[in-house]
């Protein structure tokens, strides 16, 4: 919330800004129809929606997205434009702030916090709010961590588990950093953890989600508990293959050694080589 909603704007068309109609989308993307803010009723729905979370999820954060939220609905509605009014707000951006600030509020008054994707940050979110930054803005990400707001990382280069091994190779994922160079000790405390997100658009059975996650993920795991200092590269490939020994067992259907890290990769890494994707990579065949 408020965008990535369509599914629910085709059964609740009047908590949109134009009333619809609307069918499920049937691709991902990006879509114009948001939740519109204006209307108190988007949030008597959205905190219904919460009360059933909190029911099934016992954690104490609450993931609503809050990324590629489009304003040009919010722009061209009445609602939504005199919301701005009302609250004295700047313009749509300060909305989706607001917009958030008062999902914040309702989800802390069940004694849970708010975390959302880096688009929610911009001036005025509620210090209580948890970032999980994936890409764009690392400038204000900084400031905001050195200003005490908590953090979670999953940086789209080196985090995302959709990538192809010729893009993000096993030894990659394994020297993933997630605490900016720029942060004091004090400061990286207010970094959570990691995330290391599979997005399934470009995986159609479970032995394409098997291959696409290990070993990727053990290496991640590492990555996410043992001091920068400490990595051995060369040592976790060695304890690697015993423990794949151990996925042999439950029937998980890895991607071969001889492909999580291409060789020509390695010469890349080495030399300290920085890849920036045009596009989204769909992977190698199973």
């Amino acid at each position: 919330m408020p965008g990535h909603s369509m599914a629910a704007l085709a059964s609740y068309p009047e908590l949109s800004c134009t009333g619809g109609p609307f069918e499920v989308p049937t691709r991902f993307g990006i879509f114009p129809d948001i939740y519109c803010a204006g209307k108190d009723a988007t949030f008597e729905l959205l905190q219904d929606v919460i009360d059933e979370v909190l029911d099934l999820f016992p954690s104490p954060f609450i993931h609503i997205g809050g990324d590629e939220a489009p304003k040009p609905r919010w722009k061209n509605c009445p609602d939504c434009q005199r919301r701005i009014r009302e609250e004295g707000l700047k313009d749509e951006h300060a909305l989706q702030v607001w917009f958030t600030n008062r999902m914040a509020r309702y989800i802390e008054s069940k004694g849970r916090r708010l975390m959302g994707w880096n688009e929610i940050l911009e001036e005025g979110l509620t210090s209580t709010a948890v970032v999980h930054f994936w890409i764009g803005g690392r400038g204000k990400l900084l400031e905001a961590i050195e200003k005490g707001q908590d953090t979670v990382m999953s940086t789209y280069l080196d985090a995302y588990l959709d990538h192809a091994y010729s893009l993000m190779p096993l030894s990659r994922a394994y020297h993933y950093d997630p605490i900016p160079k720029e942060l004091t000790e004090k400061e990286a405390g207010s970094i959570l953890g990691l995330e290391f997100p599979l997005w399934t658009e470009w995986v159609p059975n479970r032995a394409r989600f098997d291959y696409q996650t290990y070993p990727r993920l053990t290496a991640m795991a590492e990555a996410g508990w043992i001091p920068k200092e400490k990595k051995n590269l060369k040592d976790f490939r060695r304890r690697l293959k015993i423990f794949l020994k151990r996925l042999d067992r439950f029937e998980v259907r890895y991607a071969p050694l001889n492909e999580v890290e291409p060789s020509w990769f390695r010469k890349l890494f080495a030399a300290r080589t920085i890849l920036v994707p045009q596009t989204k990579v769909a992977g190698t065949k199973d």
